[in-house]
């Protein structure tokens, strides 16, 4: 399935950052989350048919996630729908 990606630049100071489990109910909720230390702003996790999904901008599709234990320690995960409102840079 294809997705594209909404993300634009942010502020970090002005958003709502959560730890994984938090993200996990984003998720279940619909919504879509990442994490600020990705460098590439425009990847994302979403489920899609009861499977965690990441989208890559590397073709445009999503790809079944195995999460990292780096990723679930992370306390610096978004909604990116939240992150679309702001302007600025990321930090």
């Amino acid at each position: 399935m294809k997705h594209s990606p909404v993300v634009r630049p942010i502020r970090v100071e002005q958003i709502k950052k959560m730890d994984f489990v938090e993200a996990l109910k984003e998720l279940v909720d619909g919504k879509k989350v990442r994490r600020l230390e990705w460098k590439d702003k425009s990847v994302y996790l979403v489920v899609e048919e009861t499977k965690l999904m990441i989208f890559l901008t590397s073709d445009n599709m999503l790809h079944p996630l195995t999460v990292q234990t780096g990723d679930i320690l992370g306390e610096d995960w978004v909604v990116i729908e939240e992150l679309k409102q702001e302007k600025g840079t990321v930090h």
